[in-house]
């Protein structure tokens, strides 16, 4: 790609994220604002060091150099490795400045774009709002222009950061969530 690495600080009354041009906008950072009516609920988190401090707001994003938080990938047998699709992308949504704020009432749509050889091969759209923890993250390809070993696949190439002290009860007490054509799968 011509495209060199770009981040976008996206900023809401809920969290703070920081997302690269990577992989068409992989996470860097995400980390909870304090919610004001009770200042020591998203207190406690893990520096990048590992180490657990009281005072830090929690952050959930690992340190990554992948920029595939998330990518699409394909597993290439013969390497036995992933083969990841995260160079950077085009941004194609103009921006007015690297940081967006975001109020409660506000949404945040922005598109990358990959191109190749044969055009347009991975576009996605990255959603954001002002009162919801979640983002959106839809991919499109050009099946005929991606030359990838294997199916090609969603991937979180690192783990979330803990946010509990004691790490056995992020595990103890987590859970996930995973949709896939309109089928919930509840993960405990």
């Amino acid at each position: 790609s011509l495209f060199t690495e770009a981040f976008i600080t996206v900023s809401t009354p809920l969290y703070t994220a920081t997302i690269t041009s990577r992989s068409g906008g992989s996470f860097v950072s995400y980390i909870f604002n304090d919610d004001s009516a009770n200042k020591q609920k998203y207190k406690g988190g893990y520096d990048d060091d590992g180490y657990f401090n009281p005072g830090l707001p929690v952050a959930l994003i690992m340190p990554s150099g992948s920029g595939c938080l998330p990518c699409l990938a394909s597993y290439d047998e013969r390497g036995e490795q992933y083969v990841y699709f995260n160079q950077p992308f085009d941004l194609l949504t103009p921006t007015l400045s690297d940081t967006l704020f975001l109020g409660p009432d506000d949404h945040l749509e922005l598109v990358y774009r990959m191109f190749g050889g044969d055009g347009e091969l991975i576009t996605k759209t990255v959603l954001f709002s002002g009162n919801s923890y979640v983002s959106r993250h839809v991919f499109s390809f050009n099946n005929n222009g991606l030359d990838v070993p294997g199916s090609l696949e969603l991937v979180w190439d690192a783990g979330l950061r803990p946010a509990e002290e004691r790490t056995d009860e992020d595990v103890q007490y987590g859970s996930g969530i995973i949709s896939q054509a309109g089928e919930l799968d509840d993960i405990q």
